[in-house]
């Protein structure tokens, strides 16, 4: 036997030793094993009773009666260490009062009921000697016999209770979520003559105060809370065959429906904290800022919003940090950005990330221009026939995508080139990558389509392109690079001040990597047309790498010369694309890549089959949905 013990170990750590890190345990959320929860009190044996009441100051209160009444609800503790109860057809958890949690004003408080989101501290417990606590053991839950209180201190009149041997499978099951929510809040600016106003979307109407709304990500919904009743009012969008017409709000549930439904929006990132949201039907949610309905929601069809004007319309709202937190982990998970897998969850510290920036003497290897000489000759060429890829992914026209690869694959490991494949697509002499975009990552593909549907505004200047394309770079970037900082360096839109803009990144530390987007005349020498490369720092100068080129290698390494000032570096900006052509550049828009993103949803959120490419590269390619989740490596992710 101790051979046979010693044998399977030696296996165990050469498997190990052999597949490294991507020799990976997941563990899926276990099925759940809903009932009442049963405590030792004082009093005997009693349950937790969830009740809606007008008397109490939340709307609701957790009272501890008698198990055997039917209020006594079945409850989940599931892998986010929240504890729900299916009511309404919503899931309520409960939820510990800012006066105990937050101020630490009170030494006891009132616990109630919230709709379940994976956001709030104040909904999430540990359980310590059969006692419910928060995650930092600063309060508990306790009862007076009757209600249950959060609890800083032993409290007078208040006293502990301990769940019961029989509730030991409940305590032990990470349980599947029953939903997948934040809670959040939208608003839109508006400019006056003394600046901007800030106004809240709640119900039909717009006001200044902050109003709490639940963003369910798995239906999609985003609704307001009755907290007397217990119920969700979900936002629905009624377009129908109309150009446009008012959102109305009514009940929804935590169910999910076949297919989309009318509660759904879509978000689509447009800058770094605003967003769009578009219905089931591709009609964009709105505002007036003026006149007899103005703050009032409605929704739009694209075709009509040439004619929406005249009060201020806008369709872009701001939303919270968390909000844009969660899209940028999907975004992350879908292109196989996440740092680890599984999540680490709580007592675990997180490793160091690598700088973004390179040492200040890299230059170019052989192996490495050979590399971005292939990604920059992946690409059809002439336009594609019918029925074929397009070459692009609504905005992410060839260039942008060659660019995304080239500051991917450059961060991803400096020291060494990829033999063949690429982060993003396969590279292929004289093939559109968008086929094996697509292929590889779907949801990634339609997501930078979303964005360039909502931003495909007509181009009536070169100002509209310019600026036009700075937000699709901006957004795109956040979207498929979501584990960077992104940072406007600096944007012209005079071709006067171009090389102003150029002569600072002289200025700027060398291992620096820049994606440059601009407008420049067109082909013809008339009209205009935009570009993107990207812009490499280092000892001797500027490199600007190109894009979506057919050349030769040597004539591709010729460009690789590093500029060692502003005025070679604008040429190559010209030259870019045809290099026996300049192409007077317009305007100018220069974004960093500051340092890495810490995403706090990268801890909590653990996705299931999540090997994804391998060491930093994990994921599962998917939206996250409760039933497509791992356990964290701590167990619960808190």
């Amino acid at each position: 036997m101790r051979k046979l013990f010693f044998y399977m170990m030696l296996l165990l750590f050469v498997t190990d030793f052999v597949f490294g890190a991507d020799s990976i345990i997941q563990k899926p959320v276990q099925t759940p094993k809903d009932r009442s929860i049963q405590v030792y009190t004082s009093s005997g044996k009693l349950c937790y009773i969830p009740t809606f009441s007008l008397g109490a100051d939340n709307g609701s209160y957790i009272g501890i009666l008698n198990c055997s009444l039917k209020e006594a609800r079945a409850a989940r503790y599931d892998v986010f260490g929240r504890i729900g109860f299916y009511i309404n057809n919503i899931w309520q958890c409960i939820t510990a009062p800012d006066s105990v949690a937050t101020y630490d004003r009170w030494i006891a408080d009132y616990v109630y009921l919230r709709p379940c989101v994976i956001n709030d501290s104040r909904q999430k417990w540990k359980i310590k000697n059969r006692i419910f606590y928060s995650l930092d053991e600063s309060y508990s839950i306790q009862d007076d016999g009757s209600y249950l209180y959060a609890v800083h201190r032993v409290a007078k009149n208040l006293k502990q209770h301990k769940l019961t041997p029989s509730m030991n499978e409940w305590m032990d099951t990470i349980a599947i979520p029953g939903n997948i929510s934040i809670i959040t809040s939208l608003s839109w600016e508006l400019s006056t003559k003394e600046g901007s106003e800030r106004y809240f979307l709640y119900n039909d109407a717009s006001q200044k105060n902050t109003t709490p709304l639940y963003y369910n990500l798995d239906r999609g919904y985003i609704a307001q809370y009755n907290s007397l009743a217990g119920i969700l009012y979900c936002m629905y969008s009624n377009v129908g065959s109309n150009d446009w017409n008012w959102i109305s709000w009514g009940k929804c549930s935590d169910s999910k429906p076949k297919e989309k439904d009318k509660p759904f929006w879509n978000p689509i990132s447009i800058s770094e904290n605003k967003f769009a949201f578009e219905d089931k039907d591709g009609n964009i949610l709105r505002v007036t800022g003026y006149g007899a309905h103005w703050g009032v929601p409605y929704a739009v069809k694209p075709t009509f919003l040439p004619e929406d004007t005249g009060k201020s319309q806008t369709s872009e709202f701001l939303t919270d940090k968390d909000f844009r937190e969660l899209r940028r982990f999907i975004n992350a998970n879908v292109g196989a950005n996440l740092e680890s897998c599984p999540a680490g969850g709580h007592n675990l510290q997180r490793r160091l990330k690598q700088s973004p920036w390179f040492p200040s003497n890299f230059e170019l290897s052989p192996e490495w221009i050979h590399r971005l000489y292939a990604i920059s000759q992946t690409t059809a060429g002439a336009s594609v026939g019918v029925g074929a890829t397009p070459a692009s992914s609504g905005f992410c026209g060839t260039c942008l995508l060659h660019s995304y690869q080239m500051i991917a694959e450059l961060l991803e490991n400096p020291y060494q080139t990829r033999p063949s494949g690429g982060y993003f697509f396969n590279t292929a002499a004289h093939t559109n990558p968008f086929i094996s975009f697509r292929e590889r990552h779907s949801i990634l593909h339609d997501t930078l389509a979303d964005i360039s549907e909502y931003i495909n505004r007509p181009l009536s200047t070169v100002g509209d392109a310019f600026y036009r394309t700075l937000d699709r770079a901006y957004a795109g970037s956040i979207s498929m690079l979501p584990q960077y900082e992104w940072d406007l360096f600096g944007r012209v839109d005079r071709a006067a001040e171009v090389d102003t803009l150029l002569s600072r990144l002289f200025n700027a530390d060398a291992g620096r990597i820049y994606l440059a987007t601009y407008v420049r005349t067109g082909a013809s020498g008339s009209g205009f047309a935009v570009h993107a490369m990207v812009l490499l720092r280092t000892n001797n100068g500027v490199i600007a790498i190109p894009t979506n080129i057919q050349t030769t290698l040597e004539a591709f390494t010729q460009s690789l010369t590093p500029a060692r000032n502003a005025d070679e570096l604008h040429l190559a900006l010209e030259r870019a694309g045809s290099f026996s052509q300049r192409r007077e550049v317009l305007g100018l828009g220069i974004f960093e890549v500051r340092g890495i993103h810490e995403n706090e949803f990268e801890s909590m959120i653990s996705v299931r089959d999540c090997t994804g490419e391998g060491e930093g590269r994990r994921g599962n390619t998917l939206i996250p949905l409760p039933e497509l989740l791992n356990q964290c490596i701590s167990g619960r992710c808190f």
